[in-house]
């Protein structure tokens, strides 16, 4: 499975006109840290961007679980004691909060789409009616806060050369390895910085 997500994103990035696309940030993107970016906060960490518009970029980290149960953080939902997930840690804006990835055919009412069959959502309703429908990880995975970039900010971190800009999947968003992740990826990214650098020389 490894070896396939990797062939499947490599793949991509190779097609004719791909890559150059894919270098831009947008919304259903995935961030992946460079080495060198050592920010506790985004230390190996890839961020699946859920927004991204002239005035900023919303991300969630994917890849950081946290030993924190989601029952223990949200003990007023009854219906998530029912829920077998773990609650990871989207980033490190409004810590309290919580966000639903959702993969589903259909984008339900109080969610919105991201990329594909993925969808978010902060509706209390809706997380309750998720929860009791006996959804797993593979559909469902909650997280606690977010990242924020304002206008500007993040194409900055990406010149700079803290992030690289890869295709997302749903393979990658609900890995049943998520800690994995990142490693997975990081060798994907050492191919856009090889593409960059002919680009460059082609000038």
């Amino acid at each position: 499975m490894r070896i396939f997500i990797f062939s499947a994103v490599l793949g991509l990035l190779l097609l004719p006109g791909h890559a150059t696309t894919d270098r831009m940030p947008a919304r259903g993107k995935l961030l992946v840290a460079d080495k060198s970016l050592i920010d506790p906060n985004f230390y190996q960490s890839v961020v699946l961007l859920v927004d991204y518009n002239e005035n900023g970029s919303m991300g969630i980290v994917i890849n950081r679980a946290s030993d924190i149960s989601p029952s223990s953080l949200l003990p007023d939902i009854q219906e998530l004691q029912s829920y077998s997930g773990q609650m990871y840690v989207g980033g490190p804006v409004a810590v309290y909060g919580v966000l639903v990835l959702l993969k589903s055919g259909n984008s339900p009412s109080g969610a919105e789409n991201v990329f594909g069959a993925v969808h978010i959502s902060g509706d209390s309703k809706l997380l309750r009616q998720l929860s009791a429908s006996g959804l797993g990880e593979h559909e469902l995975r909650l997280y606690a806060g977010y990242a924020g970039w304002t206008a500007g900010q993040l194409e900055n971190e990406i010149e700079r050369g803290d992030w690289h800009v890869l295709p997302a999947t749903e393979e990658l968003v609900f890995s049943d390895r998520p800690q994995d992740i990142w490693k997975l990826l990081v060798p994907a990214s050492r191919v856009i910085i090889a593409d960059l650098a002919l680009d460059a020389a082609s000038l």
